[in-house]
């Protein structure tokens, strides 16, 4: 397709996520965050809102275990690709044997509904898969063979189709889906979602890699960052990632796409913005923590071009396209006359075989209490 947007392409993302760093260091970077989460707490809530592959979110359940052991989870994660949800089940299994006492549940839904657990459109609110999977016996090797047994389950609810107003890819019905043990059910029974459920508020809501990099400030924060404050439980901690620039991709765009601003809307712009368009009542209940950056790398990748491994050359072109969020019809039109090849060997010469790419995060807390 022409007009294919930089996260149509699996291939492309998947690879990033295999050859890049990326998942492990925001998963360091949020450790600080966790850490600072008062521990007088009856269970955790931890909402995703977008867990791609899942792998950012199953090391920070792994961190929130580390610092709350013993009592029981509610996880929540957002996810419209049916092939993201499945690798993300995949990973589930494991987490389940470490942290028995845990809720897990997915959704299609929009950011705004999401937490209600509702479409706001009523015509499809009628057509709800609401599913609940309760895993049998004590192994991570029994659990993982009824995360990959849902794939009919995912195939009949996880449909896709275009909207008709903004020509994105929407969802054809609302689905849920939610896990646990069935043996803590118990345990965790008060934390399971019920259809007709009050809106779930959260003490920690990731939002890493949220929206497309050139959206405006105003889209950003209307459609991605104000959904996510308006679910944040008291002191709950709304965390932002996203790329910013100033590294390799930004090398690359400048000499191919001279006319691209690939990274418009910094951390201090939204929070700007946010400051400005929210209500005063809102603002005071909020602390807007000062942005951090942070980066991270291509891993370490052969250079025999006969090795089995993805070359060096390839994972550095596709990461930076990827990470620049460049278009299809860019990328064809950049590889055409060959030029990338230069750029990219050049930038790979000039700095010992490393790519390094910048991502800026920014956490929105709500209700802290300053000490004096």
């Amino acid at each position: 397709m022409s007009d294919s947007r930089f996260f149509d392409d699996r291939l492309t993302y998947l690879s990033f996520v295999t050859t890049s760093n990326e998942k492990n260091v925001v998963a360091k970077e949020i450790s600080s965050v966790i850490k600072s989460i008062s521990k007088e707490k009856a269970a955790l809530r931890i909402f995703d809102a977008g867990i791609g592959d899942g792998s950012l979110l199953m090391n920070v359940i792994k961190n929130c275990h580390k610092e709350f052991p013993y009592i029981p989870f509610f996880v929540m994660a957002k996810e419209i690709s049916i092939e993201d949800v499945r690798l993300a089940l995949e990973k589930l299994s494991d987490r389940f044997i470490e942290h028995p006492n845990m809720v897990f549940t997915i959704t299609n839904l929009y950011f705004s509904e999401a937490a209600s657990l509702k479409s706001n459109n009523a015509k499809k609110q009628k057509k709800m898969k609401w599913n609940t999977l309760a895993l049998e016996g004590n192994s991570s090797f029994e659990f993982n063979q009824q995360l990959t047994d849902v794939d009919k389950l995912l195939k009949d609810s996880w449909t896709i189709e275009e909207d008709p107003v903004t020509h994105r890819a929407s969802y054809k019905n609302p689905s849920v889906l939610t896990i646990y043990r069935k043996d803590h059910e118990n345990l965790v029974e008060r934390y399971i979602p019920a259809k007709d459920d009050d809106k779930k508020l959260f003490d920690l809501v990731l939002a890493s890699q949220p929206y497309r990099s050139r959206t405006s400030e105003k889209k950003k924060a209307d459609f991605v960052i104000k959904p996510m404050i308006d679910i944040l439980n008291k002191s709950g901690k709304l965390v932002v990632v996203h790329s910013c620039g100033n590294d390799s991709v930004s090398k690359v765009i400048k000499l191919l796409w001279p006319k691209e601003t690939p990274f418009p809307t910094p951390a201090r712009s939204i929070i700007k913005y946010l400051k400005k368009s929210l209500s005063t009542r809102k603002l005071d209940d909020l602390v807007f923590h000062k942005p951090v950056k942070f980066e991270y790398n291509l891993k370490s990748i052969p250079e025999d071009s006969n090795s089995i491994a993805t070359s060096l050359f390839s994972a550095a072109w596709n990461n930076i396209v990827y990470v620049g969020q460049m278009t299809e019809d860019q990328i064809n039109e950049a590889q055409s006359d060959g030029k990338h090849i230069e750029v990219v060997e050049s930038l790979l010469e000039e700095n010992n075989n490393i790519v390094k790419f910048n991502n800026e995060m920014f956490v929105i807390e709500k209700n802290r209490i300053f000490k004096p």
